[in-house]
């Protein structure tokens, strides 16, 4: 019992060494790189989006990847939804620290326990497996919401975005322009999507494509009809400025069927503190004189 403690302090000591400011330090090839990446054959990292450098060590990551690869499929594409630049197998190791904090915690509650009162510490075994999926789970659920939040997010500023495209089309401009454009105005959200459009087309892939790569990363339904018509107006020469407003208000129009589904979500909710609290208290003073005049009358 105190080894497997050791081990979990052990290993609490090792990440937090590993993340102290020191050894998170980049080294010059790393600084320098992203400007003289397209000299050896590799596009510059400054055309496009970077992913978060893990600190790490990549022999932890791969080693976990390995051993977990349950999940990994669809995985990368739940990342990129969720807006966490990250790889993987930094996901997965992400996943045992949340693991190896749960048992730890597990372990201090037992153990504080233990302390005010007569509880058996052979269930600790038991108690930090327990605790330690309950947080390797934990970091999945977390990621779901993080999906969940931006999507909606996004999808809540699509109707502007359409709107700026829209008015941008109409003044002449091209559409990756009307993309700079909504990336300028939005510069969080959706406007940080349409700058990674710009990015790409900026380093030499094509507008179609960039946008359904655009419609890969946010598996929303409203997002992926916008860029299925754009794409569709590009590829055939239709004028898209008459498909952008049409888009635009199928958008605002999904929005406020979203917003009325939340709203009754909402009031039902609302019913659990009504049922609970405001009507017990209701009949508790409603009766508490009765019974009380009862009572005098029987004495």
């Amino acid at each position: 019992m105190t080894f497997a403690v050791a081990l979990l302090a052990a290993a609490g000591l090792l990440l937090f060494v590993t993340g102290l400011p020191i050894a998170r330090r980049d080294s010059l090839r790393d600084r320098v790189e992203p400007f003289l990446g397209g000299y050896g054959g590799r596009p510059s990292r400054l055309l496009g989006t970077t992913e978060a450098r893990t600190r790490i060590p990549r022999w932890a990551t791969v080693t976990i990847g390995r051993v977990m690869p349950i999940g990994s499929q669809a995985l990368p594409s739940r990342l990129q939804a969720s807006g966490v630049s990250t790889t993987v197998d930094a996901y997965r190791l992400e996943q045992v620290i949340w693991g190896f904090a749960g048992a730890i915690a597990g372990a201090a509650l037992l153990i504080l326990a233990r302390v005010f009162s007569s509880v058996d510490l052979r269930a600790l075994p038991a108690l930090m497996v327990v605790a330690f999926l309950t947080g390797f789970l934990a970091r999945d659920w977390w990621l779901s919401q993080q999906v969940d939040q931006r999507r909606a997010r996004l999808a809540g500023e699509l109707p502007a975005a359409i709107d700026l495209v829209t008015l941008s089309v109409m003044a002449g401009e091209s559409v990756p322009s009307a993309c700079a454009r909504v990336a300028r105005s939005l510069p969080s959200g959706i406007g940080a999507e349409f700058d990674r459009v710009v990015a790409d087309v900026r380093s030499g892939t094509p507008i179609v494509e960039a946008l359904e790569m655009m419609s890969t990363r946010i598996p929303d339904p409203a997002i992926s009809r916008f860029m299925d018509a754009l794409c569709t107006g590009i590829e055939k020469g239709a004028p898209l400025a008459d498909t952008l407003r049409a888009q635009s208000e199928d958008a605002r129009e999904a929005r406020r069927r979203r917003l009325l589904e939340l709203g009754g979500r909402r009031e039902i909710a609302m019913l659990v503190p009504v049922v609970f609290l405001v009507m017990p208290t209701v009949v508790v003073f409603a009766l508490y004189p009765g019974l009380v005049s009862l009572d005098l009358l029987v004495l």
